[in-house]
């Protein structure tokens, strides 16, 4: 969890995901303030609607904002922050040149997790996304999948990526309940995706010159 990000790995996440740990109105854009849940964007896709409870997970980080977007809701600034973070922590700090934008966040969700901040913009501590299942793709395309989980410097080693994780399952649950999940983890980080109850269907594998494997939750 101290390490440069939570994870890493392939450009495409069709294929693959890359996983590491501006202001508009907030309710009505699916910003999360500290533990509160997130507005009903998409209520389609959701589950019957439960009393609020507090998530003792993220209560932890209540001078954070949890911020849940479809593409089309996020701001300019949002789309910069994540960009930005995105370059920062997979291309700069890992010495890996590839194609970040790759086609496929317009149609994802989006976990941005802010720091506030009363005298200076806020600043993005974590990240991350779920791409849903695609219609006419082959049975790995059915799962959604978790990728370009972040966690950036200054926000490492306090169990926010965790934190990321735990809210982002409970948010597909309540939005596509019973959807399997997969993600495409660094080797070295089995131990702790097991523990959210993914498990390996691949072999350990290179990619990027890091060791890789595919994990999946049902």
């Amino acid at each position: 969890m101290g390490s440069a990000a939570i994870e890493r790995a392939g450009t495409n996440d069709s294929s693959s995901c890359r996983c590491q740990c501006a202001y508009a109105p907030l309710a009505s854009r699916g910003i999360i303030r500290g533990s509160d849940l997130p507005a009903p964007l998409f209520p389609e896709l959701r589950g019957a609607e439960e009393p609020h409870r507090k998530d003792p997970m993220t209560e932890t980080f209540s001078e954070f904002d949890w911020r849940w977007k479809p593409f089309d809701d996020l701001s300019a600034l949002d789309v910069y922050a994540m960009l930005a973070a995105r370059s920062e922590v997979f291309v700069v700090e890992q010495q890996c040149v590839y194609g970040d934008v790759d086609g496929q966040d317009a149609g994802a969700w989006h976990l941005l997790v802010y720091r506030r901040s009363a005298d200076a913009r806020p600043k993005l501590a974590g990240y991350l996304r779920v791409l849903l299942p695609s219609a006419e793709g082959d049975a790995e395309e059915s799962d959604i999948r978790i990728g370009r989980v972040l966690t950036t410097a200054g926000f490492r080693g306090i169990g926010l990526g965790q934190a990321m994780l735990e809210r982002t399952l409970g948010l597909i649950r309540e939005q596509w309940p019973g959807q399997p999940i997969r993600l495409h983890a660094q080797a070295r980080l089995q131990r702790f995706y097991a523990s959210f109850e993914f498990e390996p269907i691949s072999d350990v594998h290179v990619e990027d010159d890091i060791p890789h494997i595919w994990m999946r939750r049902l």
